[in-house]
C-alpha cells in the first residue's frame, strides 16, 4: 500500500477519523524537533514546544488553507511556538534579574541559574517551574500536587535563599 499523502491524511482527520492525526506526528516529529532544538537549548523547553506545537496544529487543522502544504505549515507553527517559549523565558528571566536589582548579562544570568540549581531540590524546582517554564503559581500546585500557599512559601523561602546565596560576607555581588 502506497504511503498516504498529507492532504489525504487531513482530509481524513477533519472528516472525523482524529486517529489518523497519529501518522502525522510520526511523519513529521524529527523534522519538528530539529526546527525547536535550533531555537532552544533547554531540553525540558524543547520538549514543551514539540508537544505545543503537534497540539496546535491539531486544534487549528481546519484553518488549513492547503493540506497539501501541512509540512511548510507545521514547520511554522513550530518556529512561532519555539519563538514564544524564548521570548517567555527571556522575559520572565529579566524580571527575576530585575528582582535582584537589574542584573542583564546572558554569562551573569547563566551563573544565576547554575546558583538556583545549588539549592534544596524544592526551591530550585519551584523557581525553575516559575522563570524559565512561565508557570503562574496555580499550575505549579497542580504539577507538584501540593497546596497554592506551599507554593507561595516555596517560592518566597527559595528567593530568599537565593539572595542569601549571591550575597558575600554581607555585600552584594552585583
Amino acid at each position: 500500500m502506497p504511503p498516504t499523502d498529507d492532504s489525504t491524511l487531513v482530509a481524513a482527520i477533519r472528516a472525523g477519523d482524529v486517529s489518523r492525526f497519529r501518522e502525522l506526528v510520526a511523519r513529521y516529529d524529527a523534522r519538528v524537533r530539529l526546527v525547536v532544538a535550533y531555537r532552544l537549548e533547554d531540553t525540558a523547553m524543547r520538549e514543551d514546544a514539540v508537544q505545543e506545537t503537534f497540539y496546535k496544529a491539531f486544534k487549528y487543522l481546519d484553518r488549513l488553507a492547503r493540506p497539501e502544504r501541512f509540512e511548510a505549515w507545521l514547520v511554522r507553527i513550530a518556529r512561532t511556538v519555539a519563538a514564544d517559549h524564548r521570548r517567555r523565558r527571556t522575559r520572565r528571566d529579566v524580571v527575576f534579574l530585575e528582582e535582584l536589582e537589574g542584573v542583564s548579562t546572558r554569562a551573569t544570568l547563566d551563573w544565576i541559574w547554575d546558583e538556583v540549581q545549588e539549592l534544596v531540590p524544592a526551591f530550585a524546582q519551584v523557581l525553575s517551574m516559575r522563570y524559565r517554564e512561565g508557570c503562574s503559581y496555580a499550575e505549579i500546585a497542580e504539577r507538584l500536587g501540593v497546596p497554592l500557599s506551599t507554593v507561595r512559601g516555596r517560592i518566597y523561602e527559595a528567593r530568599r535563599a537565593l539572595r542569601h546565596r549571591l550575597t558575600k560576607d554581607g555585600q552584594r555581588w552585583w
